[in-house]
């Protein structure tokens, strides 16, 4: 049995609009063609496009629901498009704060293409009372109808017989804003990375739920592998399956496997799962399938979506909570205590003892997906967990992951860039109170445009010259000594908000 990696294209959504924006799996298919450029390979020669979604919270709200109606891949000519998805979807950006998930996964032809267009109808806000029922809605005003185009440097390019991966990071709390008006109504203006994902810049980590099935080779069973099936998303508003295909997921011997065995969490083996069982899984895209097409293989040919490396595969009846760590992690016991933000159905205590067994294979993640480690955790660290709340020990839950947030606040500073050292990659902004801030940019940090192009928001990815004279808005760290901001993120916005 060969594993060919096909139709497999959008990962990572909104939301993270790092929707890192938003969309559920809706099969393949195109509408019209892509004429952006030099296609390259055959006539009607495909490769595959995966969209993922993530996310970046916004403070004082529980859920930022999106109703999506399409979502779009287009070249040059804006009039030739190929349609990912066309289904309307509901999905909560914030449950997508520490993950990304698979969003599309489409066959499509082989080319060169620009931009990807999202059509966002509505946006609710919503806050939970202490029993998480809804306490208050909010709506959000969308602009230019709701049509948003993400532009990466470069563009988007596929290759025949190959998967390119994009991942969309929708920042909730740079774009939506509360506007000062009469009665102060918010607004979006859509803040909105897009990258493509590479084993050199893997971006977030994957969340995938769905039925395990076993994968036998020449009739024997393999513990290095399985497939996972009608994967559904968390951050939709139903239980239906979102993938009509099976994903392969590798493990090896650091991964870690977790069962639910009588109302506490067992650490198993994979040969131990069986077929049908849901599990979720937490890792990253992996390359291992591609490998395998082309193998000299007489057994049937089997086709899959994306491949995943997993860090941790569990089955049982999980949940997730979120808080702030209220002690530093106890390397004895494993455990350390959150104090559970209200609005999420925990009755009783939010001070829950989390015991988090890395020496049985749990793991410990930074918001970036970068493993941490458990000297990481410290009183007022924000922290994920998912897992198994004990019954018969009262707040108390065994979670198989946990992803941290460290504490970091970060300023945001308004203002006009008055100079930019191209040498030392810094610039200095004027605020409207005529206090000056000096600005250090990073590789990592991203310098959007927004701009109106007729009824559609575009979001562009620039070079720091653009910034010249510019107004912007700079979000970033300052360094104590230095007294310099580095900058996460820098927005130039033409948008009338």
């Amino acid at each position: 049995m060969k594993y060919v990696l096909k139709n497999s294209l959008l990962v990572k959504l909104l939301s993270s609009f790092a929707l890192l924006f938003l969309l559920v799996a809706c099969g393949g298919g195109s509408s019209g063609t892509a004429d952006g450029g030099d296609t390259g390979g055959e006539s009607g020669a495909t490769g595959f496009f995966t969209l993922v979604a993530g996310d970046d919270d916004i403070s004082d709200f529980d859920q930022a629901l999106f109703a999506i109606s399409q979502v779009q891949l287009l070249g040059d000519d804006d009039q030739d498009s190929i349609v990912l998805l066309d289904e309307p979807r509901q999905i909560d950006f914030l449950a997508l704060e520490t993950v990304n998930e698979v969003l599309a996964e489409t066959e499509v032809p082989v080319g060169s293409y620009n931009k990807i267009r999202f059509t966002v109808d509505t946006i609710t806000l919503v806050r939970l009372d202490a029993d998480g029922e809804i306490e208050e809605e909010v709506d959000v005003r969308v602009l230019a109808n709701g049509k948003v185009d993400v532009l990466a440097k470069g563009g988007f390019d596929v290759n025949e017989n190959e998967s390119l991966i994009v991942a969309i990071d929708v920042d909730l709390e740079k774009s939506i804003k509360l506007i000062q008006t009469g009665n102060g109504r918010y607004q979006f203006r859509p803040v909105i990375f897009a990258s493509i994902v590479t084993s050199e810049q893997p971006g977030g980590l994957i969340r995938i739920a769905g039925e395990f099935e076993a994968v036998f080779i020449d009739d024997i069973r393999v513990d290095d592998r399985f497939k996972l099936c009608a994967a559904d998303l968390m951050s939709d508003d139903d239980d239906v399956a979102d993938s009509p295909m099976c994903r392969v997921v590798f493990v090896d011997e650091d991964t870690g496997v977790f069962v639910q065995q009588d109302a506490t969490l067992t650490p198993a083996s994979i040969d131990t799962l069986n077929n049908g069982e849901q599990v979720v899984i937490y890792g990253r895209f992996s390359s291992e399938a591609a490998s395998d097409d082309g193998e000299d293989d007489t057994q049937e040919e089997e086709m899959y979506g994306v491949a995943f490396n997993a860090f941790v595969v569990a089955s049982g009846a999980f949940q997730q909570l979120e808080g702030v760590a209220q002690s530093s992690f106890d390397n004895g016991s494993e455990t350390f205590e959150l104090l559970l933000d209200e609005g999420q159905g925990v009755v009783g205590d939010l001070n829950l003892v989390t015991r988090l067994p890395l020496a049985d294979g749990a793991k410990l993640f930074t918001v970036d997906g970068e493993p941490a480690s458990s000297d990481t955790i410290t009183i007022d660290t924000a922290a994920e967990v998912e897992g198994l709340l004990v019954l018969d020990i009262p707040n108390s839950i065994e979670a198989f992951i946990a992803i941290i947030e460290p504490a970091q606040p970060e300023v945001i500073i308004n203002g006009e860039v008055t100079g930019i050292d191209f040498a030392e990659l810094s610039l200095i902004v004027r605020d409207a109170d005529d206090n000056e801030y000096c600005i250090v940019v990073t590789p990592d940090t991203e310098i959007l445009q927004l701009q109106s192009m007729g009824d559609v928001v575009e979001v562009v990815s620039v070079d720091l010259d653009t910034l010249s004279d510019a107004e912007v808005e700079v979000t970033g760290v300052e360094d104590e000594e230095s007294g310099c901001i580095t900058a996460s993120a820098i927005i130039l916005s033409t948008l009338d908000v």
